[in-house]
């Protein structure tokens, strides 16, 4: 999985939660908000707030495996990045 040696080279572990976020974002072919992603996830883990959502889609955006879009309506969006070719630049809509 390329996104857990991204994870790595960050020296950032794949936690069950963090797994069940890309999951998530891996089934569907769209972007997601942070609180779509809570309202999804928060029925399988007792203890997971939408802080803790936000926390790990920054993480996954700095480590290149997510790209954050704000649209229209102001709200922040995320998608996988699927930049295999690693490092050029391309614009997500």
């Amino acid at each position: 999985m390329l996104y857990l040696a991204k994870l790595r080279s960050q020296h950032l572990k794949l936690t069950p939660k963090r797994k069940a976020i890309l999951d998530y974002f891996a089934g569907e072919s769209r972007c997601l908000s942070p609180e779509q992603v809570w309202g999804k996830l928060k029925k399988h883990f007792k203890q997971l707030g939408l802080p803790s959502i936000y926390r790990n889609l920054e993480v996954f955006e700095a480590c290149g495996i997510l790209v954050k879009i704000q649209r229209e309506d102001r709200r922040l969006y995320y998608a996988l990045c699927h930049d295999h070719a690693g490092g050029h630049h391309h614009h997500h809509i």
